[in-house]
């Protein structure tokens, strides 16, 4: 294996470590939904997801401060954050906020 390949494969580890912030974690939900929306008491939103969103949430799931509920595949998974709960299918969410 050349240097190159081996450096590229390290850094590829080193960026795999990279857990979320609270601050990210928000900024990746306030791209699906209306910030001033998600406020408001009793927030429910379905939502239709692209493939970039989905990855964007399942790296929530997976790397972020989340309390994970379940996870039955890639594309089927819940987590709470705080008081908001996010519950993903194939192509979809929703978002509840008691």
């Amino acid at each position: 294996m050349n240097k190159y390949k081996l450096v590229k494969k390290v850094i590829a580890k080193l960026e795999d470590r990279h857990t979320l912030s609270k601050e990210e974690t928000m900024e990746i939900i306030y791209s699906l939904v209306d910030k001033f929306e998600l406020m408001k008491p009793n927030y429910k939103k379905n939502i239709i997801l692209d493939d970039f969103q989905m990855k964007d949430l399942r790296k929530i799931y997976e790397k972020g401060p989340v309390k994970k509920l379940y996870s039955y595949s890639t594309k089927r998974f819940g987590f709470k954050l705080d008081n908001m709960r996010v519950d993903v299918e194939p192509y979809s969410a929703q978002i509840v906020k008691p």
